[in-house]
């Protein structure tokens, strides 16, 4: 009864496939040239497909970093907000470059991804050590030029 019941299951399933893992070697031969495994996470289905998945170190890091990225323009919206108000305004005012200086930690990926942020959206920038509050100090001021055409 529980088989029959299993097989309606996924008889009338919509299938979502996850990757399980790659085959390799001589296992290929035996699960007929498929070379990676997937299963439905709603009925537990199998099946084998001829590609592989195939997470390199690269695509991991960039993955990596582009979900840091992402979480950190969420955390800063406020601050982007009033850096986009102040170009704005410079720009409105007939100037061509907006300066501010910047408290970052060296730990974080701050200014990392705050110049990440200007690249994106094509804005041309200089920036500089400003202030280092002490030698061994985790945070520091840098100094931005910040220049559209």
């Amino acid at each position: 009864m529980i088989k029959i019941f299993n097989w309606f299951k996924r008889f009338w399933c919509e299938h979502k496939y996850e990757f399980v893992r790659n085959i390799y070697g001589d296992e290929i031969n035996q699960c007929g040239g498929y070379r990676s495994l997937w299963k439905c996470n709603k009925c537990g289905k199998y099946q084998y497909r001829k590609n592989t998945l195939k997470k390199t170190l690269d695509n991991l890091y960039d993955e990596y970093y582009d979900n840091e990225y992402k979480n950190w323009v969420k955390e800063h919206d406020e601050f982007l907000y009033y850096i986009t108000n102040q170009l704005i305004d410079a720009a409105s005012k007939g100037k061509c470059y907006y300066e501010f200086v910047m408290a970052c930690k060296t730990s974080t990926d701050d200014r990392w991804h705050f110049k990440q942020w200007l690249e994106e959206n094509k804005l041309e920038y200089e920036y500089e050590l400003y202030h280092q509050l002490e030698e061994y100090d985790e945070i520091n001021q840098y100094m931005f030029k910040i220049r559209w055409k």
